[in-house]
């Protein structure tokens, strides 16, 4: 990000700080806090700080793939040698997913496994 920081102060004329968030639920309090003044948020977390900051946060860029489409995707991960090869699978086993405020570690995977019939809670 030093890169980015530097070119933001020099586009800007003004001084950067970078912090680094735990969780959405942080950023999102800090900007309607006022305690920060920009932040990276999925869209879920900018539709939640929209609604609780009664439209005090407004989108300013969203990231676009060099191709010009836009989203993101969510993937899921095992070990190599993990016996997981399939969605059937890991029926009865516990998937764990970030932030519930994330859209590709959490919405993403709840809505694809529950479209499925699969819901990832009770499957």
């Amino acid at each position: 990000m030093d890169a980015f920081l530097a070119h933001a102060e020099k586009e800007t004329g003004a001084k950067w700080e970078l912090y680094t968030a735990t969780d959405y639920s942080g950023v999102m309090n800090a900007l309607i806090a006022g305690q920060i003044h920009i932040a990276w948020l999925s869209g879920f977390s900018y539709c939640q700080t929209h609604m609780d900051s009664k439209g005090g946060v407004e989108p300013l860029i969203a990231a676009q793939e060099p191709d010009g489409s836009m989203g993101y995707n969510s993937v899921i991960v095992v070990k190599e040698d993990s016996p997981y090869k399939t969605l059937e699978d890991l029926k009865g086993k516990v998937v764990a997913r970030t932030d519930p405020l994330s859209g590709s570690g959490y919405l993403i995977p709840t809505a694809a496994f529950r479209q499925m019939g699969k819901p990832v809670d009770e499957y």
